[in-house]
């Protein structure tokens, strides 16, 4: 849609024709739909461990940094340097996967392939000034939402966590609510990805979309209910993929500072008798072997001693 590729209304086939093209037509539309999915599925890890590694260092620098910053004002700053970490690797991989689902290449590696040839590796960071002006408020409002929507939840129900159906109607409103602001930049970025062999400009590419809407801006949106659907539904996934596996680290966490102090209590523990019990007996025998004159002098201290003494006869009790 972004391309504008698809145009016109499509013909129906004679009566005669209908039956024999449908079970064709109908599998042609469903593999069209899967275009670039092994390229993007095989991205996907890629990119996201890459930005996981920006956003939770970030985040962690912050925090220690910066104590009094808001957990929605530190997710929305880790989030945009995430984002700008991570486009190094997103963008040759989208300029590749897109030029795929537009119909340009066969496959990913012939994109790659021909983009190199055309237009050298340059050609494979076509888009990428507007990816991360696009992707750094993208992913900033989406996690400020999120992060903003999990502190209302907890203020509002203390007594219990966020189930699996809140967590996925919370990512999934960050999602779109991120990728519907977004939308003009992405057409744009679309459209430049899609021509990387010639290695087009954000300004000639925003006066191609102009030029196709008659001055009107109608056409920077196009495609925008179906990216707000598709970026809700993969952030509603994701962000409940991401609670999970943030629960599992924190109980980790947890129970490892548990045992860390236990035996932090245990060596102290060990410790203050190794060299508590020593001075004990000691004070004992000097006690027992002083002459009766000094009876006064050490009266106080055998009697605080008698404190953590066992008292007489406790054998004949036991």
């Amino acid at each position: 849609m972004q391309t504008n590729r698809i145009t016109g209304k499509v013909q129906v086939p004679p009566r005669a024709q209908r039956a024999a093209l449908s079970l064709r037509r109908s599998a042609l539309e469903l593999a069209g739909l899967y275009k670039g999915v092994v390229g993007a599925a095989t991205g996907a890890g890629i990119i996201i461990g890459t930005y996981f590694a920006f956003y939770s260092t970030t985040k962690r620098f912050l925090k220690e940094h910066s104590p009094t910053m808001g957990e929605g004002s530190t997710a929305f700053v880790a989030g945009a340097t995430a984002a700008l970490g991570s486009s190094v690797v997103k963008v040759p991989l989208a300029v590749c996967i897109r030029s795929v689902q537009a119909g340009i290449y066969k496959n990913v590696y012939h994109a790659a392939k021909s983009i190199v040839n055309a237009a050298g590796v340059r050609g494979l960071f076509t888009g990428f000034v507007p990816t991360i002006l696009e992707d750094v408020p993208d992913m900033a409002v989406k996690f400020a939402v999120y992060e903003t929507l999990r502190k209302l939840h907890i203020k509002l129900s203390p007594d219990r966590p966020a189930n699996i159906i809140e967590d996925l109607a919370m990512g999934g409103f960050a999602g779109a609510a991120a990728a519907a602001a977004t939308t003009p930049l992405d057409v744009v970025k679309t459209i430049m990805m899609c021509s990387a062999s010639t290695r087009p400009s954000i300004a000639s590419a925003a006066r191609q979309i102009m030029k196709e809407g008659n001055g009107s801006l109608k056409p920077f949106f196009r495609g925008v209910g179906p990216r707000a659907l598709s970026n809700g539904l993969n952030s509603a996934i994701f962000f409940c993929f991401f609670e999970a596996i943030r629960q599992v680290l924190t109980k980790k966490q947890e129970a490892a500072a548990a045992l860390a102090l236990a035996n932090e209590i245990s060596s102290s523990q060990k410790q203050y008798k190794r060299l508590t019990l020593p001075r004990l007996r000691s004070s004992v025998e000097n006690a027992g072997s002083m002459p009766s004159s000094s009876s006064g002098a050490v009266a106080a201290p055998a009697a605080c001693l008698s404190l953590a003494l066992p008292p007489p006869g406790w054998r004949e009790q036991q």
